[in-house]
């Protein structure tokens, strides 16, 4: 806590490198330190790491932390000034027109190509179910989020469900896994080449019996069960991966920020390595 004062007053006085040595070092993961981190990356004008952070605080059911750093990186958003659109003319048109045919084109060729060579169904096709093509895992944009009853302590609790098309997997997640990269789709982790250069603000997992986790050596609201992992307190159910590569077995969990959980979007991956069972 003296830590996290001093931190703070370092902000208010405007050392926010120092600041941010400080919180960095002293070794706790609270939601006041993550957002005076994020704070510091905001005034530092490190905006993807301060937009970790935020996305780490909503993650977690901190959203009135959230709320405070989504605010300050709002007020250094630049307001784009938009033109008044030009009056359509007739050449403008006709274009309009030919490109509108030129891509319906190519979709009716996109098609043809994939049911005609066999890589996936003419159904699958247009439903835009998850499909193999030369062995490379495809997740569907959007993703599927549906509404769940499921029983709590707290009686019946309505859960968001977000289905990546995966089949259930049953290896069990029992044990300690630490965090090595972050990427984009899970077909691009190469073990031992991490991609991401971002902090990670999921480190390390552990799953217990019964289904409970703890998140950076601390007590965590996710639950887990096979093939589901679920945060209990923003009430999101996901599924998630595990891949044996090079010797290793590996964990995709996804990362469910405001763009998957609320818009559909495609996720982005932590990717967790086994190392004790």
């Amino acid at each position: 806590m003296a830590t996290l004062n001093f931190a703070q007053s370092l902000i208010h006085a405007g050392h926010y490198e120092q600041a941010l040595r400080e919180l960095e070092s002293c070794g706790e993961v609270t939601p006041e330190v993550e957002l005076n981190k994020g704070l510091c990356y905001a005034a530092l004008g490190r905006m993807s790491r301060a937009r970790h952070v935020l996305d780490g605080l909503r993650l977690s059911g901190f959203d009135r932390h959230a709320d405070r750093l989504a605010a300050r990186l709002a007020e250094d958003a630049p307001v784009p000034e938009i033109p008044p659109p030009a009056p359509p003319t007739r050449h403008r048109r006709m274009a309009w027109m030919y490109a509108g045919f030129a891509a319906l084109g190519a979709l009716l060729l996109l098609e043809g190509v994939y049911v005609g060579a066999g890589l996936v169904t003419q159904n699958d096709y247009k439903l835009g179910t998850r499909a193999t093509i030369q062995n490379k895992a495809v997740v569907p944009q959007p993703v599927a989020v549906t509404r769940q009853q499921s029983a709590t302590a707290n009686g019946a609790t309505e859960f968001r469900v977000i289905s990546l098309g995966f089949d259930v997997d049953t290896t069990s997640l029992l044990g300690h896994w630490s965090t090595v990269d972050f990427v984009s789709n899970i077909d691009d982790f190469r073990p031992g080449e991490r991609q991401s250069t971002l902090d990670f603000f999921v480190r390390e997992l552990s799953f217990f019996d019964h289904g409970t986790m703890s998140m950076n050596g601390e007590r965590s609201s996710f639950a887990w069960e096979p093939g589901w992992i679920t945060e209990i307190a923003a009430r999101v159910k996901c599924q998630y991966a595990v891949r044996t590569q090079d010797g290793g077995t590996y964990l995709f969990l996804p990362w469910l920020n405001g763009d998957v959980v609320n818009g559909g979007m495609a996720p982005k991956f932590y990717v967790l390595k086994k190392i004790q069972n």
